[in-house]
């Protein structure tokens, strides 16, 4: 996986995941991380490791156009 998902999720407060083209929203899953992050600690966390893998997973299935666009709200 790219260091950009491991940013996204580390920085972020939720992740917004995009379609392919007609882009339109398809899923914006919250990073519900602690508030205070250190980069280490936050980086090894079990839950860290499911969102990087959960966001990475929306943006593959998003590339091969296979789900249907979802809220997360």
């Amino acid at each position: 996986m790219g260091a950009r998902f491991d940013e996204a999720v580390y920085l972020g407060e939720r992740v917004i995941v995009l379609s392919a083209s007609p882009t339109v929203v398809r899923e914006q899953p919250k990073a519900d991380l602690p508030v205070e992050r250190d980069r280490l600690s936050t980086r090894v966390a079990p839950r860290f490791a499911e969102l990087r893998t959960h966001v990475y997973e929306r943006i593959q299935s998003a590339k091969r156009g296979t789900t249907a666009p979802v809220d997360g709200t």
